[in-house]
């Protein structure tokens, strides 16, 4: 983990790591939501508390790395200042881009229990780092060796900010009432609709269709906002969107595409096959201008899916062998005449143009 920016350390020990935490409740949603700067489109809260306590998520963990996750996140805390296992929830905002070139609009706030004095410290002794004093904040800007940068600043004791430096900026002005928090009526539309208190949950704006839409186009287009909640409770996994519309009628027609889609799915399905169950048991209702759609299931059902669609898939061609031509000088002679004596050819025929033109 030597070299590597803070973030990306954080982020890498939650995604690989597991550790047993003691059962404390993370922040509501609205608390954390209400950091999350206008300029952000949608976001996705992560609740890490909820995954690092599940049975599952341990074992995968144990079975894949074979490490002492105990020891790594220790050693973690011990580098950077940071402790994992005092993590509650993350939640990730972004803003797209059609410019590549352009650095993406992304940050990361992370609610749990900070010693900011002591990862300050850390990131002085390990990091190449810019220090400065926004809005009576410091903001730590760390570079790799890449020269890819991440900006880190801590609102309180409890909060700390990842991202580029103009998003980490925006949340400390959201935090510091200079500037306003994304409030969009149809993301919260959609999120009333959902489990609000999931393992993953996220939301963001659709925008406007494009001139003159076709066909399904036509129909989704007159979306404006969408939610997806995914939660876990021992085996059994809860999953659920909702889809908001400018009004009742594209929702209920939009609810007649996608049972449409659902039954035509289905008619490619084997009977009695784990696709075919799962299509079955697909909730599809609409309240309003919102669609919603609900699928019930366990991890068991979600490894046999896996394990059926793995079946479909056709077996690659390792030893496929090319027919060889051999090329001699009469198979050439078949396609290209060359002059005799080349030394006679012609070159007057054909013009060169003028490169320096």
């Amino acid at each position: 983990m030597k070299n590597y920016l803070l973030f990306l350390s954080i982020f890498s020990i939650l995604i690989l790591g597991c550790v047993n935490i003691p059962g404390i409740g993370g922040p509501s949603i609205a608390d954390i939501t209400k950091l999350v700067p206008d300029k952000a489109e949608g976001y996705a809260i992560i609740q890490i508390t909820k995954i690092l306590q599940d049975e599952d998520f341990k074992k995968s963990i144990k079975e894949s790395s074979g490490k002492d996750i105990e020891s790594e996140l220790q050693n973690v805390t011990k580098e950077t200042g940071f402790d994992p296992r005092t993590f509650q929830t993350m939640l990730i905002f972004f803003k797209s881009s059609e410019n590549s070139k352009v650095e993406p609009y992304m940050g990361i706030i992370v609610k749990g229990s900070f010693n900011k004095d002591l990862v300050a410290s850390k990131i002085k002794e390990k990091q190449k780092f810019t220090e400065e004093t926004y809005e009576g904040v410091q903001i730590y800007t760390t570079q790799d060796k890449y020269e890819r940068t991440t900006s880190v600043a801590f609102l309180d004791q409890n909060t700390a900010v990842f991202g580029t430096k103009e998003s980490v900026r925006d949340v400390i002005d959201v935090f510091k009432s200079k500037k306003q928090a994304l409030n969009d009526p149809n993301i919260n539309t959609v999120i009333s609709k959902v489990n609000p208190n999931a393992m993953f949950l996220a939301a963001m704006r659709i925008p406007p269709a494009t001139e003159n839409p076709s066909g399904t186009d036509q129909i989704l287009g007159k979306s404006n906002a969408v939610a997806l909640a995914v939660d876990k409770n021992g085996v059994n996994v809860d999953a659920q969107a909702a889809l908001n519309f400018i009004d009742s009628t594209s929702a209920e027609k939009a609810k007649e595409t996608f049972d449409g889609f659902i039954k035509l799915a289905k008619g490619y399905t084997k009977s009695g096959s784990v696709s075919e169950r799962l299509l079955t048991n697909v909730k599809l209702s609409s309240e309003g201008s919102v669609v919603i759609l609900r699928l019930a299931t366990t991890t068991k059902e979600l490894e046999e899916l896996g394990k059926e669609l793995k079946s479909l898939q056709p077996e690659p061609i390792d030893d496929y062998n090319y027919p060889e031509y051999n090329y001699t000088e009469s198979n050439y002679s078949d396609y290209y005449e060359y002059p005799e004596n080349y030394e006679d050819y012609n070159y007057s025929d054909y013009e060169i143009p003028n490169q320096t033109e």
